[in-house]
């Protein structure tokens, strides 16, 4: 039996929002709540989620880290489904744990989440697994001991000079009230103690259907899965009237300070945290709140971009809001030290609260950030006929879990249009005193050196600091991007590819245009526009890195960045620069809708890219700061002295210094440039989306077309970077943590095929799988191992191969050991049980991918580039079947190898 909720298209709340009506929301007579929702994409698609209200806030001292234990039990073992075969079932039904398969542990929720192909059968076994978790976990003695030392090891994982000191802050924060030292992970001396009773005690008196929530979305037919949901979950009963401590977490009125030594953290900031009542979702008044919040954001970074150009400055403001569990909403402004300089940055901090407080927002900032939040609106609901069924499925969480309302798309655009429209200027400002005004303030400065404020010095600094206009001042834009009449030129070749579905031109510049029109995104378009030859050409690779990080911080043509911003005002056009060793180019999506846009800019960037030497110094400034406190950072250190060890001290692998980043010259970096990214013939553009042919061949003939053509076209230069020969030990103690943190890189020379992507990609899942299996599951010896393989053939053919894990230091040469018998065993034997569940995984996933503008434009980037073959969906699918296990032990045995292997280990 089930009790319906009153959830038709007619009924409305007394606060005038609605929920979604497609949306089945009903209650069974336990009390479990569940919301399914039918929606066509990805195909044959299902996407589950079980809401526990059971966290760590559940807990007594004594039983600290049991809901984080139950999670864990939840795969070992049920009513149904022995140890560890619940994970072996799902993965045979192609469930990646992991990607597909999760869960989780709050202070307040356990989370079980996964997805998996819709067929009758996989249904039906997909609920009955959500029933084992409900009250069926069996909590077997020998798996429990093993449980224990993987918790204890993720507590190690967890565990960093970072995540201490933000352990003290928040435990001052939650200090008296329920949330108070409940960190989710729990104490481990309660971990290593706990008894089977104890733990099932716990799991009965909060695992209770009541307290449940279910969210199912996917292609299914909603009837027959809400049927599924009462055949399985209607007998789960309520066995405990257990009811949760009171939740609130209260602060004094006026100013409360913190100062903190973040020595080992090395963090330098200041913050003013403005507490109020919890925003929920849930009316038109607190939506228009949140709307006004997000302007004070916007124009308050917008603001930034400009003050950033006109005054050279690198300290910069924010504004955010967070919510504190659902019991506070904090309203933060927050800037960042340099130079453990606290009182420049609290004077700029201050200086910025002053002004806006006086003198308001820039009248055309808020228009231009007010059109980009209309367009957003339209876009968001114009393009709901193709939304995912797990965009849906994060709403209808959100709805659930922080008392939001889940609205259908016409009336998310109309309320938030109508709200946006009826938004002034004045009502910001107005928004902004009112939080300034509140009246529980927290203040808090983080240190690595020591520094503190007391209430008399900040009232100093706060009475010295004057007002200015500088965050209400407008300019008004009246240059177009380009101001001369372009006449088109002709596209010179055109070519259907009808295996594969593209269009291919050649233009009389040289340049190549790719075009796949794709409408599984409605007004989406994914580009990328690469060219050969990245770092490798270059004397010094990392001169280039940073040539493109200089140009990535400056505007287009005649605009700086804060002007570029303004000129796109209402348009949905991201993208940026990248350089790596062997290619270069533009990269980016946008809507359709202004894809003239963005081919002007093309037209502009390829040929006079902006570099202002402005904007280099402060580039260069903010890379030192960055650089001098990374260097205080055990991981960074570690790394850069790995991947030094790694290349055999290859210069052309090191990092810039300090004293050469100072010497760079702008002209140098232009010459970069202009040589890297301004030559039409040596790009390849790709764009894939929702694309009108007819227009989009007009604008690559008035904006690509006619960028002047340049003869030289680089290839990739092999600068015979190449790791150590042979099998090395690099080990380094920092002595700060019980932790050690292992990194193992293969590479090898190999003869690149047409299928060794893909045999990687199987070889992969086998190891990854297989290092879980029988190091993480079977011996407690680490929380988490992942391996990675890849293979390329350039700028020479090669495999190359990453392992990574933390562990116990006691334990890391044993641990890694056991991966070399794992590896060796893979080379003798392979595993045809997990080359099996690949297959099913990866044709189900790459299902999905196929309908993806992102997977289109990165292999016609590949084949266009490196001449990368194409495969159809159903020749894919054919290939990832006939690989076979002597496959699997022929490339082991080549990627695997040990022509070079460098181990390095970080003690910390």
């Amino acid at each position: 039996m089930r009790i319906a909720l009153l959830v038709v298209c007619l009924f409305s709340f007394s606060f005038g929002l609605k929920l979604d009506c497609l949306t089945l929301n009903s209650r069974l007579e336990n009390g479990l709540e569940y919301f399914i929702k039918e929606n066509k994409l990805p195909k044959n698609r299902a996407y589950f989620t079980l809401i526990v209200n059971a966290g760590s806030i559940d807990e007594t001292p004594d039983q600290r880290g049991l809901a984080h234990f139950i999670e864990h039990m939840a795969f070992n073992g049920s009513k149904d489904y022995s140890k560890n075969g619940l994970i072996k079932k799902l993965e045979s039904l192609g469930v990646e744990f992991g990607s597909n398969l999760n869960a989780y542990t709050t202070y307040e929720f356990t989370v079980y989440e996964f997805n998996i192909e819709v067929t009758e059968s996989n249904l039906e076994e997909s609920f009955k697994i959500f029933r084992n978790w409900i009250d069926g976990i069996s909590f077997d003695d020998s798996e429990l001991e093993k449980e224990k030392g993987i918790i204890i090891e993720e507590d190690r994982v967890l565990k960093s000079k970072t995540s201490k000191f933000t352990k003290s802050v928040m435990n001052d924060i939650l200090k008296g009230s329920v949330y108070e030292n409940k960190e989710p992970i729990g104490d481990m001396n309660v971990v290593k103690l706990a008894t089977k009773d104890e733990i099932k005690a716990f799991y009965e008196k909060t695992y209770q259907p009541k307290v449940m929530k279910f969210i199912a979305v996917g292609d299914f037919n909603a009837t027959k899965v809400e049927n599924l949901a009462i055949k399985y979950f209607s007998s789960a009963k309520n066995k405990s009237d257990y009811k949760r401590p009171s939740k609130n977490v209260n602060f004094k009125k006026g100013i409360s300070l913190y100062n903190y030594d973040s020595k080992d953290a090395n963090i330098n900031s200041f913050r003013i945290d403005f507490v109020d009542e919890f925003l929920s979702l849930s009316s038109k008044e607190n939506l228009k709140k949140q709307w006004l919040q997000r302007y004070i954001s916007n124009l308050i970074n917008l603001a930034y971009e400009r003050k950033k150009i006109e005054e050279n400055l690198l300290l910069k403001s924010s504004f955010l809001t967070q919510n504190l569990f659902r019991e506070n909403t904090f309203y933060v402004f927050n800037i960042e030290i340099l130079d453990n300089d606290f009182k420049s940055g609290i004077t700029e901090l201050f200086s910025m609260i002053k002004s806006i407080d006086e003198f308001g927002f820039s009248k055309s900032d808020f228009d231009d950030i007010k059109q980009n939040f209309i367009k957003n609106i339209n876009n968001k609901f114009d393009e709901h006929s193709t939304r995912n069924s797990l965009s849906y499925l994060g709403y209808i969480l959100k709805h659930s879990v922080m008392k939001t309302t889940f609205l259908n798309p016409k009336d998310d655009k109309d309320i938030n249009l109508e709200i946006i429209n009826s938004i002034t200027l004045d009502d910001v400002k107005n928004e902004f005193k009112r939080i300034i005004g509140l009246d529980k303030i927290l203040i808090t400065t983080i240190s690595s050196k020591g520094k503190s404020f007391d209430e008399k010095s900040l009232k100093k600094i706060w009475d010295d600091t004057k007002p200015n206009t500088s965050y209400s001042s407008s300019i008004n834009l009246d240059k177009e991007l380009i101001n001369i009449d372009l006449k088109p030129i002709k596209i010179k070749d055109k070519l259907y590819n009808k295996s594969y579905d593209f269009y291919q031109y050649k233009l009389e510049n040289g340049a190549t245009i790719v075009l796949k029109k794709l409408d599984t995104k409605k007004d989406f378009i994914d580009f990328s526009i690469v060219a050969k030859g990245g770092t490798s050409t270059l004397p010094n690779p990392k001169v280039g890195e940073f040539a493109v990080k200089v140009l990535n911080q400056n505007g287009v043509g005649n605009f700086n960045k804060y002007e570029f911003f303004k000129k796109l005002s209402g348009k949905q056009i991201y993208y940026s620069k990248n350089i790596n060793q062997t290619s270069h180019g533009f990269y980016g999506n946008l809507n359709s809708k202004d894809l003239e846009a963005l081919m002007q800019i093309l037209h502009i960037e390829m040929q006079n890219p902006r570099m202002d030497r402005s904007v280099l110094e402060l580039v260069k400034q903010t890379t030192i700061n960055e650089m001098e406190n990374q260097e205080l950072l055990p991981n960074y250190k570690f790394l850069k002295e790995y991947n030094s060890f790694y290349y055999d001290n290859d210069p052309l692998v090191a990092p810039l210094t300090k004293d050469e980043i100072k010497a760079i010259k702008n002209d140098e970096l232009v010459k970069i440039i202009y040589d890297k990214f301004t030559n039409p013939a040596a790009f390849k553009f790709i764009f894939v989306g929702d694309i009108d042919i007819d227009e989009f061949e007009r604008l690559v003939e008035k904006y690509i077309a006619t960028i002047p053509k340049k003869e030289l076209v680089e290839d990739i230069a092999d600068r015979n970077i190449r790791p150590r020969k042979g099998e090395h030990v690099f080990t380094k103690n920092y002595q700060t943590l019980d932790k050690s943190e292992v990194l193992i890189r293969i590479q090898n020379a190999i003869s690149y095929t047409e299928t060794s992507h893909f045999e990687a990609k199987a070889l992969e899942y086998i190891l990854d799988t297989s290092l879980r299996e029988k190091i993480r599951e079977k011996n407690s010896d680490v929380y988490t191992i992942s391996a990675n393989i890849g293979v390329s053939k350039e700028p020479f053919d090669h495999s190359t191969g990453v392992i990574s894990f933390s562990c116990n230091p006691k334990n890391s040469d044993k641990i890694i050991n056991k991966i070399k018998n794992v590896i060796d065993d893979i080379k003798k034997f392979g595993s045809q049980e997990l080359l099996e569940n690949y297959k099913k995984i990866e044709i189900s996933n790459s299902s999905i991918r196929y309908k993806q503008p992102y997977f289109w434009r990165s292999i016609l980037s590949s084949h266009m580039l490196f001449e990368h073959k194409i495969y159809k969906y159903s020749e894919y699918e054919k290939i990832i079947n006939e690989i076979s296990n002597d496959d699997i032990i022929q490339v082991a045995n080549q990627f695997l190898n040990n022509e070079s292997v460098v181990i390095g280990i970080k003690k910390s």
